[in-house]
């Protein structure tokens, strides 16, 4: 987990000279995302720095990502910590959830996992879906707490947090419970995570548990991540129209998905074209 960046007068003279108006904080601020988003940070960063010394508290905790990760300014943990404090201070839930990230981490500070659990409480009661997802991670990863884990996932769920989906699936199928990952699947596949479309792919392709197979919906959904190249998905897909499963037999289709999957790193789709090779069925 990452670091979040939130996407982040002059008297009148004797002549008559125009009227010149100073530029605002809100203005500043709003300049710092213009350079920001052109990925410009060495720009973007002296321009939050004005404006979060103007008062625009969204400008600080964007600053203190900054100087968190190293862009546009030097790396500096405690910069960015004193920004985050300060700006949580003021209920800003963004700047709370980093702070938790930190504590979480250990990064910039000792790790503490209790003072994390206290800031990510903080700003997903103020719905920040970063910090509902990560309080997930909290009971998830380090206490063990599948009922208040399965609570917090879910809310951040329900605010389109694709890795709380995500991580609600793992917890349901890694119980078994095949059925009640399927939505959450569903979800975060339909938000574009590639990994879990073919995690759900794989749940129709085998029949898990209660759920029924059906080869139709696995080819789809391995369809859809190789075609955002996802490896395994390019595999998976090969292997269906090499048995022809759910798809008419393709051996020459199923080659051209193994070799994709190949080229995207995948070993598995290396070794079955070796297999197809093997085989005498290239």
């Amino acid at each position: 987990m990452k670091i979040k960046s939130i996407y982040f007068c002059t008297i009148l003279s004797i002549l008559m000279a125009p009227l010149a108006m100073a530029e605002s904080a809100d203005d500043i601020f709003y300049k710092g995302v213009d350079a920001l988003q052109q990925g410009n940070y060495t720009q973007a960063a002296p321009l939050f720095e004005k404006a979060c010394n103007g008062g625009v508290e969204v400008s600080c905790n964007n600053l203190g990502a900054m100087y968190m990760e190293g862009k546009g300014v030097k790396q500096n943990p405690s910069k960015a910590l004193k920004l985050f404090e300060k700006t949580c201070k003021n209920n800003n839930e963004d700047a709370c959830s980093n702070l938790g990230l930190m504590y979480l981490e250990g990064k910039g500070v000792k790790q503490n996992i209790t003072k994390a659990q206290e800031f990510f409480e903080k700003a997903c009661n103020n719905d920040s879906k970063d910090a509902c997802h990560n309080l997930g991670v909290v009971y998830d990863q380090h206490k063990q707490d599948f009922i208040k884990a399965t609570h917090y996932y879910d809310k951040a769920c329900k605010m389109n947090h694709s890795g709380a989906c995500k991580n609600l699936g793992y917890l349901y199928e890694n119980k078994e419970e095949f059925v009640e990952a399927i939505p959450y699947y569903t979800q975060a596949c339909e938000m574009g995570d590639l990994e879990t479309c073919n995690q759900l792919g794989g749940i129709f392709y085998e029949g898990k548990g209660w759920v029924v197979q059906n080869y139709a919906k696995s080819a789809k959904l391995f369809e859809k991540a190789c075609n955002n190249n996802f490896a395994k998905a390019c595999s998976n897909l090969g292997i269906q129209y090499f048995y022809g499963d759910g798809v008419q037999v393709n051996r020459t289709v199923a080659k051209k998905l193994f070799n994709k999957a190949c080229e995207l790193g995948f070993q598995d789709g290396c070794d079955n074209i070796k297999s197809l090779y093997s085989a005498g069925t290239q």
